[in-house]
């Protein structure tokens, strides 16, 4: 039994660190969303969640290759177990409200839903426990002499990964977005797929009191306008995986207040220039397609329940 939960967590650790290592940007963006879900973003310097997620990620394919080889038994099978005991009831509660799409456990490689990764996570937790409370019945297949050359390598071998696919581009690339993928493919809905279903509410005052209206009911222009916002009512097919929104990038919807957003040519200039350009430049992205939007934003026509003039340029960018 020892040995049975031993070669499940050292698969699921190994699998794990590894797709995290050759893709370290991937999983900052993901420790980002934690940040940001909890409020906790301002908490960290700006150079935790790179770090942090390859220290992470080293550490898990250091379990999952002590767990393989039988090698640093209590070492290994302690951390393990400590992991499991934080993530576990984690995943429940992402799985119970939601706040960020998934926990990116298995980087880009193998995506699940929350409720999935909670479920994993208690097979896994069972299994660390059994493991840790059987330790000494794990066999070994490294000496004891020889198995401060294995830790010492499997280490090396991890942060030289993640150094150099920070560098570079993954060696084996997970992404939706890797060399040979069509963005404007991935970006359009497949057939028979339903796209998400946004509505609109209007919050609106007359003589001191409140209302809040949708398209279908909009009220005349007796009613002065208060605030705005969108709802999803139901979701559909997500597109989040290819698609970045340049004001969802510069703002953080938790903490601060931004209304109906920001100015669209804004913020597609202040990311590009900021943040997409210098990524271009690491080679984490080899190919974009930046489409800056503006509109007409006019109070009158907005009231009068029109709708919004806009425009919108496509360029393609492109890494030689």
């Amino acid at each position: 039994m020892a040995n049975t939960c031993r070669f499940l967590l050292a698969a699921s650790f190994i699998f794990s660190g590894f797709v995290k290592a050759v893709d370290p940007l991937g999983f900052q963006y993901k420790i980002q969303d934690y940040l940001a879900a909890f409020g906790m973003a301002s908490w960290f310097p700006s150079f935790f969640p790179l770090l942090g997620g390859i220290v992470l990620s080293s550490v898990e394919f250091f379990i999952g290759i002590s767990l393989f080889f039988g090698t640093r038994r209590t070492i290994a099978s302690s951390l393990a177990l400590m992991l499991m005991i934080f993530m576990t009831p984690l995943t429940l509660y992402l799985a119970l409200f939601d706040p960020v799409s998934d926990c990116g456990c298995f980087g880009d490689a193998w995506v699940l839903t929350n409720w999935e990764t909670f479920g994993k996570n208690v097979v896994l937790l069972l299994a660390a426990a059994g493991t840790f409370r059987y330790r000494k019945m794990v066999f070994r297949f490294i000496s004891v002499k020889m198995e401060w050359l294995v830790s010492l390598y499997t280490l090396f071998f991890v942060f030289t990964l993640s150094f150099y696919c920070l560098n570079r581009l993954p060696v084996l690339d997970f992404r939706p977005y890797k060399i040979g993928k069509n963005i404007s493919e991935g970006m359009t809905i497949p057939d028979g797929a339903k796209p998400s279903v946004y509505e609109s509410i209007f919050v609106l005052e007359k003589n001191g009191e409140k209302k809040e209206f949708t398209l279908d009911n909009y009220p005349d222009s007796t009613w002065t306008f208060v605030d705005t916002r969108t709802v999803l009512k139901e979701k559909g097919y997500d597109i989040s995986a290819v698609h970045m929104d340049c004001g969802v990038e510069m703002f953080d919807a938790s903490e601060q207040d931004t209304h109906a957003g920001g100015s669209g040519c804004g913020c597609s200039a202040t990311v590009l220039a900021g943040y997409v350009f210098k990524q271009l430049k690491k080679g984490a992205f080899k190919k974009i397609l930046f489409i800056p939007t503006g509109a007409l934003m006019s109070p009158v026509s907005f009231n009068e329940g029109n709708s919004v003039p806009g425009i919108a340029h496509c360029v393609v960018i492109e890494k030689n």
